[in-house]
């Protein structure tokens, strides 16, 4: 059965053994990102995770994080009907906010009306590989059509600092995450043009009540051969409960990039 499959997902990709493709490129993308969402952390003096969380962007019973606007970088290899991708997002937000009641964060209790100093950091990694089901460039409009596997590695900080209830002495929370998630998602891919193309890429995972969604739309202008522009949108949904951090959180805006292939 398995050979089957395989065997069929190979005649499918047959196409594109033929087709005239760039084998390797590399973006630079600038990320315009709004924030929302909220975040707990558990500890020895966090009885109920519920009751302890606290808004993401809200400054009042929130840690009034800023918006964020990343710039990464990204890099594609294509090899007959196969094509293989990374990507780098870097994310460093911090911001002000407050409480309006005791609010237990990790091991630290923040006091009634405490300001809280946070800030929320962490790379992304994407690395995965996929296979062209289609890839037709003798039509009127070139078509792409791909399934992929990644995985994605959310490796980070959440650091808060406020006054301590029953002391009133400042007190820091901090709390380290590593977040690997493997992802399943496809490509499409449509050449309207020898300078213009649109890209719809997406993957998701859910898992027990966890889930995490990654989308992007683009449009590419190459008016030159082998350097060209491109701009679109992106968000990531995410609800993550691992690493005794409760993130439920969404990623969105509009990035441009530029980017070189051969």
């Amino acid at each position: 059965m398995l050979r089957t499959i395989l065997a069929a997902l190979l005649a499918l990709a047959l196409p594109s053994l033929a087709a005239a493709d760039e084998t390797v490129g590399a973006r630079v993308e600038y990320w315009s990102m709004d924030l929302t969402g909220d975040i707990a952390v558990s500890g020895s003096a966090s009885t109920t995770l519920g009751t302890d969380t606290l808004s993401l962007e809200e400054s009042t019973d929130g840690l009034g994080l800023d918006n964020e606007s990343p710039v990464g970088a990204s890099a594609w290899l294509n090899l007959g009907p196969f094509f293989a991708f990374g990507r780098y997002t870097p994310i460093d937000i911090s911001g002000r906010g407050s409480t309006t009641q005791e609010v237990a964060f990790g091991d630290v209790t923040f006091d009634v009306n405490a300001t809280l100093d946070s800030s929320l950091q962490f790379n992304m990694y994407d690395l995965g590989v996929g296979i062209h089901l289609l890839n037709f460039d003798d039509l009127p409009v070139r078509i792409q059509v791909g399934l992929l596997g990644q995985v994605k590695l959310l490796d980070g900080n959440v650091e808060v600092t406020g006054t301590e209830a029953g002391t009133g002495a400042t007190a820091t929370e901090s709390q380290d995450f590593t977040l690997p998630i493997p992802m399943v998602g496809g490509r499409l891919k449509l050449g309207l043009a020898d300078f213009l193309a649109v890209e719809v890429r997406g993957a998701a995972i859910g898992y027990s009540g966890d889930h995490l969604y990654d989308a992007e739309a683009r449009v590419e202008l190459s008016p030159i051969p082998f350097v060209g522009v491109s701009g679109g949108y992106r968000i990531i949904d995410l609800a993550v409960d691992q690493s005794d951090v409760n993130l439920n959180a969404t990623f969105d805006g509009p990035f441009v990039e530029a980017f070189i292939r051969f």
